[in-house]
């Protein structure tokens, strides 16, 4: 209220870095309020404060955030640096109950490499059957960047089952060699 408009640009950095300082514990009550989201949000869309809404999602651990950070990484017209941001943000609270994997598995597809690697890596991360069997299909997919399946195939050798349904697909012929 006390604040004019030609002044309230000035004032949305301290805001957003005020709120995320500590983790945002003294202000989880606020952040808690859909006005606040929204207005986080609303900043994800501008240059001038984008680090900063990246800096509060990640340091007051909005898993929230998630989807829409995925969304802003899906979007080609964004700058390379903010969507592999808003992936790397994401995936700081990614987990299966918060991350649509059909929004991972377009991720991974991505005509740039930096932002499908970043993919692959929350993508690894779920270790569960619906990842495993998202990341097999890439090792498999002989259309995919060779560097992107090796790093796919290296993220299911991490887990058992990812390891033998790689060694499935060598002993049947399916995993190129250059893998």
């Amino acid at each position: 209220r006390h604040v004019h408009y030609e002044e309230a640009f000035r004032v949305v950095p301290y805001a957003l870095e005020l709120l995320a300082r500590d983790g945002g514990d003294v202000w989880r009550e606020a952040v808690d309020a859909s006005d606040v989201d929204d207005y986080i949000r609303s900043q994800l869309d501008e240059d001038d404060t984008r680090e900063m809404a990246f800096n509060f999602i990640r340091e007051a651990r909005r898993p929230a955030f998630v989807p829409d950070l995925l969304q802003q990484a899906l979007d080609a017209s964004q700058p390379t640096d903010a969507r592999l941001r808003s992936i790397q943000v994401a995936a700081a609270m990614a987990n299966r109950a918060n991350t649509p994997i059909d929004t991972l598995e377009a991720l991974i597809t991505d005509e740039q490499g930096r932002i499908a690697n970043e993919a692959l890596t929350i993508l690894g991360r779920f270790r569960d059957n619906a990842s495993r069997k998202s990341l097999h299909a890439f090792v498999l997919d002989d259309t995919r960047p060779r560097g992107l399946r090796r790093t796919a195939a290296r993220l299911l050798v991490e887990t058992k089952p990812g390891a033998m349904a790689l060694l499935k697909s060598a002993e049947d012929g399916a995993l190129s060699t250059d893998i």
